[in-house]
């Protein structure tokens, strides 16, 4: 089971994000796909947010933010790197601490995460991402692993527009 919805603004995106964060456990991995500027950061903001951190920030010159909540998030961006290892970022032990690992370009990771998790893709509906008005987005949830589904059975997806 796939979550799919659409977003026609950042406020929306950052509400699905903290929509979605009522699915997360400790331990969890985020993996988020998506070309520059299709929401990544902005779904974050909101799971952050949810999840009791704030003042969430794109770590492409850090590498990794933290935001210590209910439960913690260890925020990666990988854009800048054409290969990297989780172990050397210390995202292994994020995970191992019960933090939710979200990473932005997951495809430059040299590490096949087989635990709970979910991987969030970002897709604009505009063809060139700048001439929709709305900024429309599809955001599709898809859980890396039977557990994971399940949490996405339990928590319907049709009820995202009410969070506040």
């Amino acid at each position: 089971m796939n979550w799919v919805v659409t977003t026609t603004s950042s406020g929306e995106t950052e509400t699905f994000g903290r929509f979605f964060a009522q699915a997360l456990r400790g331990g969890d991995w985020v993996l988020l796909q998506g070309d520059l500027g299709a929401g990544k950061t902005t779904f974050v903001r909101g799971v952050t947010a949810a999840l009791g951190g704030c003042g969430v920030k794109s770590p492409s010159f850090s590498l990794v933010n933290q935001y210590e909540g209910e439960l913690s998030v260890a925020h990666a961006d990988l854009y800048r790197l054409d290969k990297a290892d989780a172990r050397d970022l210390g995202l292994d032990e994020y995970e191992d601490d019960g933090w939710v690992v979200m990473v932005e370009w997951p495809e430059r990771l040299l590490y096949d995460h087989q635990g709970s998790g979910f991987r969030v893709l970002f897709r604009r509906l505009s063809e060139d991402g700048g001439d929709d008005p709305l900024n429309a987005r599809t955001i599709c949830v898809e859980p890396l692993n039977d557990e994971s589904e399940e949490r996405l059975v339990l928590h319907d997806v049709a009820c995202w527009e009410n969070v506040e």
